[in-house]
């Protein structure tokens, strides 16, 4: 439960391993889609969760925890302190079917660095929108993260 895992063949372990479940890459675990409707600080559950479904009901800002937040977030849910290069992903869907309603994603006081266009506009049809925006959080310091849009 918690972040996507992934494997990495070139990760070494010192120790012992315990494996529960599959080894299959295909298949993995993923945790339930969260919500967000108006303008909001979000939660660690939204920033954790992989999906953030989005129906703003029109134009939102949806700000980021700080740094420190986020890295005590991921200590908390997944008892893994983030060091540099360590990253995970949000994908955003805005939902909305309305123009106007537009998602911002925008930074916390200290601690994140927005990269690329923040704007997540809705699917609307016969418009060129695709309604959707990933975002790769990636730790470059100690409770420090560069967000960079990556679709």
């Amino acid at each position: 439960e918690g972040l996507m895992k992934r494997e990495f063949p070139d990760t070494k372990v010192n120790g012992n391993l315990e494996v529960t479940g599959s080894l299959d890459s295909k298949i993995f675990q993923t945790n339930a889609p969260t919500t967000a409707t108006a303008t909001a600080t979000l939660t660690a559950a939204q920033i954790l969760s992989g999906v953030l479904n989005g129906t703003p009901g029109g134009a939102a800002a949806y700000t980021l925890r700080t740094g420190a937040q986020i890295s005590a977030d991921i200590l908390a849910a997944e008892g893994h302190t983030m060091v540099a290069g360590d990253s995970f992903d949000l994908v955003i869907n805005n939902l909305s079917t309305t123009s106007t309603e537009i998602i911002t994603l925008t930074t916390a006081a200290t601690g994140t660095t927005l990269v690329g266009s923040v704007l997540v506009h809705p699917f609307v049809t016969l418009e060129d929108t695709a309604g959707v925006g990933a975002f790769r959080f990636r730790c470059t310091a100690a409770d420090t993260y560069t967000v960079t849009r990556i679709a």
